[in-house]
């Protein structure tokens, strides 16, 4: 079974990472990989300070992306990535046709973070022209509104042709406010992206479950009843895996990541197929080599 790892922010491996030369980042990460058992990933750069993007004259960002194309170069049938398209940019239509372009840049992410004020900018439309760009090239859309999931159904409904995957199981993210410590009510908050199956064009990212919601240690089996849940609901071929490593290694390992779900002895092996390397690879149109791996 192929495991594609559907997020990790590989520049940021290893203690050094901010001085290390981005050439030995990448040799650790695949060193890392190899141990653990994961064949590919889906690299989230992070941003290494202003240098990271370009300012337009109206406050829009550009980011550069330049480990992820050093790693894609590398290691083309390991690495692949996304990007990120600000809804301020006047060219929207440019950079998204842009985007698939580029080797192994497959689809871009969108956070709208309640801390910087764009949840409620985008519950107000504002990511409308993001959407219709990504439907209109057909670029997949990764999305985080962990505890405003009612604000993505008009999105879902206006674009119906606009892929788009959720991000980290819909748990809020680190440092997000208000923080929901209470397990039960975040278990609760399943119920609420199980409604959202009914959205065809909507898929899920399994990650951060075990860090966020889970109060029980590896392999963390009460996240097991709500995963069936969900892959009932969605279908094994709608749901990812992710590790977010570098951001949960706090909590638990890459390998504690990958084989929880296992563990639990849940998914029956076609299930797991998808989960752990398919859904991916057909959400996001990334072949595979048939030659690696």
């Amino acid at each position: 079974m192929e495991i594609v790892d559907a997020q990790v922010h590989l520049n940021r491996i290893g203690t050094n990472w901010e001085t290390a030369e981005p050439r030995e980042v990448i040799e650790r990460a695949v060193v890392a990989m190899d141990a653990v058992g994961v064949d590919a990933v889906l690299i989230g750069e992070y941003p290494r300070g202003a240098g990271s993007w370009r300012v337009l004259p109206n406050g829009a960002r550009r980011r550069d992306y330049p480990f992820s194309e050093l790693a894609v170069q590398m290691y083309p049938d390991r690495f692949a990535y996304h990007v990120g398209v600000d809804r301020r940019d006047p060219e929207i239509d440019q950079q998204m046709a842009a985007v698939r372009a580029r080797p192994n840049s497959l689809c871009i992410r969108v956070v709208p973070l309640p801390a910087t004020g764009e949840i409620e900018q985008f519950a107000q439309g504002a990511y409308e022209p993001i959407w219709a760009a990504a439907e209109k090239y057909d670029v997949p859309l990764f999305v985080g509104v962990p505890g405003n999931l009612d604000k993505l159904v008009p999105y879902l409904e206006k674009f119906p042709r606009a892929q788009v995957i959720m991000d980290h199981t819909a748990t809020l993210y680190a440092g997000e406010t208000p923080p929901v410590n209470d397990v039960a009510t975040r278990f609760a908050e399943f119920d609420h992206v199980i409604s959202l199956a009914r959205y065809p064009n909507l898929a899920l990212k399994w990650c951060h479950a075990p860090d966020r919601i889970s109060a029980e240690p590896y392999p963390f089996r009460d996240l097991a009843p709500y995963a069936r849940r969900l892959v009932d609901a969605f279908g094994a071929e709608r749901v990812m895996w992710a590790s977010d490593y570098t951001q949960v290694q706090h909590h638990h390992s890459w390998a504690q990541a990958l084989h929880h779900m296992l563990d639990w002895h849940i998914l029956s092996d076609n299930e797991a197929e998808w989960i752990f390397g398919k859904t991916i690879r057909t959400v996001l149109r990334w072949p595979r080599n048939q030659s690696s791996n």
